[in-house]
């Protein structure tokens, strides 16, 4: 990987995360391959508030999802802004 003040290349194959990994309270970019897979949150009516999380589990890309009930209270923007309980469901 290639860094100059957060300007990567991700041209390599490497699983690479912006954030660094699991991080519910920043929105981050997970990137493999010329895939990019962004945190978000979802809006429909069943799931409302729910967050996507995108991290790297070795060299794969992963998602986990979190509830307000498990661990997002409130998503804007692709992250979490008040704490709950930490639980992860892998999807």
């Amino acid at each position: 990987m290639t860094s100059t003040k957060n300007c990567y290349n991700y041209t390599n194959q490497s699983c690479i995360d912006s954030e660094g990994g699991i991080n519910l309270f920043v929105s981050g970019t997970v990137y493999k391959n010329g895939t990019k897979m962004s945190d978000y949150c979802i809006d429909s009516d069943e799931q409302k508030g729910y967050l996507i999380e995108y991290y790297c589990e070795g060299d794969e890309i992963q998602k986990a999802m979190y509830s307000p009930e498990k661990g997002c209270q409130q998503c804007v923007g692709g992250a979490c802004i008040t704490p709950t309980h930490l639980y992860i469901s892998k999807t």
